[in-house]
């Protein structure tokens, strides 16, 4: 397995592993309740490949994980009471975050977040934030295996899912 910064070229490929993704947890009673050209949109995934904020987990060149590495966040983690006060530029927010379902309690998740949080430490940032809706048990129980603190429960709007509870997790650097 490798865990890489996605190249431009590879931009079609990302958005069909979303496409893919999005399909076959349709069924799954934790659908991350994506919905294709909304989140992830192909032009958030082409800003992210630009930015060099995309990474991809990739075994025999088919990719089997995607994350997006960045600090910009929706207005609802303003009003989270995180455990560090940290300003933008101090913080990283993993979104998009997805392995494939044919890949799941495999290790492959822990290996993106393990990687993502090297590349933070490395850069300097104080913490590491993200998401997860509140109906998602599994998620839930891999962010506070893996170190991630559950902070605050808020009620946010993404285009996708529209007005939804989210479970916020913090990890400090």
């Amino acid at each position: 397995m490798q865990f890489r910064l996605a190249k431009s070229n590879e931009l079609e490929m990302v958005k069909n592993f979303y496409y893919k993704l999005i399909d076959d947890m349709q069924d799954s009673p934790y659908h991350p309740m994506w919905a294709k050209d909304i989140y992830p949109s192909e032009s958030m995934l082409k800003d992210a490949v630009f930015k060099q904020e995309l990474y991809i987990l990739t075994e025999e060149n088919v990719i089997i994980g995607s994350m997006i590495l960045n600090s910009e966040c929706i207005d609802g983690y303003a009003s989270v009471p995180w455990q560090i006060n940290a300003s933008a530029n101090e913080v990283a927010i993993i979104h998009a975050f997805g392995v494939t379902p044919e890949k799941h309690g495999t290790g492959c998740a822990k290996i993106m977040v393990d990687e993502a949080l090297k590349i933070a430490a490395s850069n300097g940032i104080k913490a590491v934030r993200l998401d997860a809706l509140k109906h998602n048990i599994p998620a839930q129980k891999f962010y506070s295996k893996a170190g991630f603190t559950h902070v605050a429960t808020v009620n946010m709007f993404y285009e996708d899912t529209g007005w939804k509870d989210f479970l916020m997790y913090e990890y400090l650097l």
